[in-house]
């Protein structure tokens, strides 16, 4: 992984930056304690390492092995002992044959860069989502595992996403619509973990709305936004704060009353 030079100011990317003398984590409030600057190197992910130690945003991998330490991606590092993500060792992880599958990040609104992303070694296939607890996926066939992006995953006999099964979803059938909600198989529509419940799937598609320029679903029947439905299909719909309301209160009630109030 490439060496990212060393600010000598605050960066919103890449966090560390240097006076000259010491180091700093953010602000000039949070100094890197102990770390040599002669040796310090900063690597994608905010993982940085020097002759003493290994770091993750400012904190130190108190059992990395500088020597060996290798950064994969935003998402992972490892070394000859252990495999990383930011929260520290991961947990059944084989370093010798650990590799990622994709990035390791996603962009956010203005350039923000999350680490997220699959990894796998001889016996297990991990997701990792930034600050969360990396998930060991279950009953997954690691010979047919294909990452199709960061979020989504699938083999032989199951579709993954965020590293949890799809419920229901046919591997064999399933495709993704866009690179982060919608996708359908044979029988469902889905958005993200989420069934849409009576979707036609024949004629499901996605579109945005001429007027206002949001992004949602249809079929031949409804208008969706993520999972719920929010009006009566038709070529001319745009978003009618209105008309949405008008239709859920007599289409899903419960759900209306959740968050417009009776």
């Amino acid at each position: 992984m490439t060496r990212i030079d060393l600010p000598t100011a605050s960066d919103a990317e890449i966090k560390y930056f240097t006076d000259g003398n010491k180091i700093y984590w953010l602000t000039s409030d949070y100094e890197v304690k102990g770390a040599d600057l002669s040796t310090f190197e900063l690597y994608v992910g905010w993982f940085a390492k020097d002759k003493n130690h290994c770091y993750f945003e400012g904190a130190v991998f108190k059992k990395a092995e500088t020597e060996t330490f290798e950064v994969l991606s935003w998402a992972f590092a490892k070394d000859k002992n252990n495999v990383y993500t930011n929260r520290g060792i991961l947990k059944d992880a084989d370093p010798e044959s650990f590799e990622i599958m994709g990035n390791g990040y996603e962009l956010g609104p203005a350039g923000w860069v999350t680490p997220v992303g699959y990894g796998k070694d001889a016996n297990n296939i991990f997701y990792y989502a930034y600050g969360t607890k990396t998930i060991k996926l279950k009953d997954v066939d690691i010979k047919t595992f294909v990452e199709i992006n960061n979020f989504y995953g699938k083999d032989d006999n199951f579709v993954f996403y965020n590293g949890m099964k799809l419920k229901n979803a046919n591997s064999k059938t399933w495709k993704l619509l866009d690179g982060y909600a919608y996708s359908i198989d044979d029988m469902n529509a889905y958005c993200g973990k989420e069934l849409i419940n009576g979707a036609d799937v024949e004629t499901f598609v996605l579109f945005s709305d001429k007027k206002y320029g949001g992004e949602y679903a249809k079929d031949k029947n409804y208008i969706y936004n993520h999972s719920i439905r929010i009006g009566v299909s038709r070529e001319d719909w745009f978003f009618n704060e209105n008309e949405i309301k008008e239709f859920m209160k007599k289409d899903d009630p419960k759900y209306y009353a959740k968050w417009y109030g009776k």
